[in-house]
């Protein structure tokens, strides 16, 4: 996919500061994005960490980004609410990018696993490379997995899936939605669904477990722990490959 003039999915994004200047100061760089890439944004703005907080209730739109400030009346209710969205509402496939006038914040953010952290004032350059890096990783994660099971066809949109598990040629999908159906389970080989997304950011951490990068929550040397917590065992054979891999990709971050 190119990046100008070949977006046609819609971004919906969502911008929370309680300094009105900076919510519309990042929607007019966001517009400018906009209209030099070609790409096609939905942005809503929010004055409180209430008002953004009661949209996730009311599921009035399902957000790919949220620019999010951190401290609120001198409060860091932005990593309350970036925990809650984590933890409470499920949504592991946003984007959440903190805003901030200071730098003080890398252990409290650990948790919501942000995928960055821009500091005050916000400049057009800093936006447009963070706006790039998550179109990328959203044009991979929004692709459809396919697979059949007893002659019907099933598809599960990657960013949904944790991980694949091999057990003696059963394929077993393990899905944010933590929901265990019977069509979860297939026939097939892991090392042919490995190859099929080596484009995706799934890897093998084990010759029984293909998994899904942008879903781990935690690297070990000889485990990982996913978003919903499932610990997995990091075979020896393996760990090298996946130390490498995560050094890659953290430098690309």
């Amino acid at each position: 996919m190119q990046f100008k003039g070949d977006l046609f999915m819609l971004i919906r994004i969502a911008i929370c500061d309680d300094v009105r200047e900076t919510c519309w100061e990042l929607r007019d760089i966001l517009k400018q994005i906009e209209n030099e890439h070609q790409y096609k944004f939905e942005i809503k703005s929010f004055y409180s960490i209430e008002d953004l907080n009661n949209s996730f209730y009311k599921n009035d739109i399902d957000f790919d980004v949220i620019f999010l400030d951190i401290e609120f009346q001198n409060e860091m209710k932005g990593v309350y609410l970036g925990n809650k969205i984590r933890n409470d509402f499920f949504k592991e496939n946003i984007k959440i990018v903190y805003i901030s006038a200071y730098e003080k914040y890398g252990k409290d953010l650990f948790e919501v696993r942000p995928f960055n952290f821009l500091i005050k004032p916000i400049y057009y350059g800093k936006v447009e490379k963070t706006m790039q890096d998550i179109i990328k990783i959203i044009t991979k994660q929004n692709s459809p997995f396919e697979y059949t099971v007893e002659g019907k066809k099933y598809t599960v949109d990657l960013y949904k899936i944790l991980y694949f598990e091999s057990n003696a040629r059963k394929i077993r999908i393990a899905t944010i939605d933590d929901v265990s159906l019977s069509c979860d389970i297939f026939y097939g080989k892991i090392s042919d669904i490995a190859e099929q997304l080596s484009k995706s950011d799934f890897f093998l951490i084990h010759k029984s477990y293909l998994v899904n990068y942008h879903n781990v929550a935690e690297f070990q040397y000889d485990n990982i722990t996913m978003v919903n917590r499932d610990n997995l065992s990091i075979s020896q054979t393996y760990r090298k490959i996946v130390r490498e891999m995560r050094n890659r990709k953290m430098g690309e971050d």
